[in-house]
């Protein structure tokens, strides 16, 4: 999976790159009414969809050192927020694209064992689109 923050690239399908654990939460704001004497509560949808992503990425560098600067520097490349890309290819080598406009990075968790660093994303916004945002 391809997944970009503006033009941040945080995950390719290639090495020395690979997304593991990518989880996608979506809700809604639900309203629930009690009202007197009903046989059974109400529910009313009061949209407001947000949806929830988080990953991991683990990157292989060339020694230690390098997987120690990169781990001290890459929160601070990171931009805070911004329109993220998603792009997932299928075994038939179908493409599908989702985009966020307006997520922003919640938290950003690295830790790094010799040669390689091991960074859990998480970021937040409205619904995905299947389009990327006019303008």
């Amino acid at each position: 999976m391809r997944i970009t923050i503006n033009q941040t690239v945080l995950a390719t399908d290639a090495a020395p790159t690979r997304v593991r654990n990518f989880r996608l939460e979506s809700a809604r704001e639900v309203q629930e009414g009690k009202f007197l004497r009903a046989v059974a509560a109400s529910f009313f949808d009061r949209a407001n969809a947000q949806t929830r992503v988080s990953f991991e990425v683990v990157r292989t560098h060339p020694s230690g050192r390098e997987a120690e600067a990169f781990l001290l520097g890459h929160g601070s490349d990171v931009p805070a927020s911004g329109l993220a890309v998603f792009t997932a290819v299928g075994d038939s080598g179908q493409a599908i694209t989702r985009y966020l406009n307006a997520a922003v990075v919640e938290a950003i968790e690295g830790s790094g064992a010799g040669t390689s660093t091991r960074h859990l994303y998480v970021l937040r916004g409205g619904a995905l689109q299947t389009l990327p945002p006019s303008g």
